[in-house]
């Protein structure tokens, strides 16, 4: 009967280490979900990000200037007026 007691103590032992073992398991698994899905949202939004900035011709501010923008003569000359708050 000894022996008996001893392979049940065993048993429970096992079954206690076994169980502990599949609730760590399960725990990194759900970190792992919890963590690593935003990660990777993430880092799709960045590389969408810089997939689209990279489709893109590069800014030209001259592009829109047209006759139809421009009032007056473009060859006149510019006369800059300063106004001092100081003196």
């Amino acid at each position: 009967m000894a022996k008996s007691k001893a392979e049940k103590k065993q048993r429970g032992r096992e079954a206690r280490e076994a169980a502990r073992k599949a609730k760590q398991r399960q725990q990194l698994i759900s970190r792992a979900t919890w963590i690593g899905i935003p990660v990777l949202a993430v880092i799709g939004l960045i590389a969408f990000g810089l997939i689209r900035q990279n489709n893109q011709p590069p800014f030209d501010p001259l592009a829109n200037l047209s006759p139809a923008n421009v009032q007056g003569d473009i060859e006149n000359s510019i006369t800059i007026i300063e106004f001092g708050d100081f003196g």
